[in-house]
């Protein structure tokens, strides 16, 4: 995948997440990430049309958790059950 390519995808992903799930986020290489305690959950997409590629995400769970929670509008991220994260 083209460089262009790689950083427009992730523009348009951390784009798509501050609106849809009122996070900030930015693109980080997969090195990058910090090792911590919590798991890691990890989610993909194949892409097909005039590129072709994946976009791929690594987050904690805690992270994924209050993803989930802001964007279902639960207050309490303790109700969002681990299923409801991995859809």
């Amino acid at each position: 995948m083209s460089t262009d390519l790689r950083e427009t995808l992730g523009r348009v992903f951390c784009d798509v997440l501050e609106t849809f799930a009122f996070s900030f986020a930015e693109s980080a290489p997969a090195e990058d990430a910090a090792p911590g305690e919590d798991t890691v959950l990890y989610a993909s997409m194949e892409f097909h049309g005039p590129s072709d590629g994946q976009l791929a995400v690594l987050a904690p769970e805690a992270l994924c958790r209050t993803i989930a929670a802001n964007a279902m509008g639960i207050d309490d991220e303790a109700e969002v059950p681990l299923e409801t994260i991995m859809d």
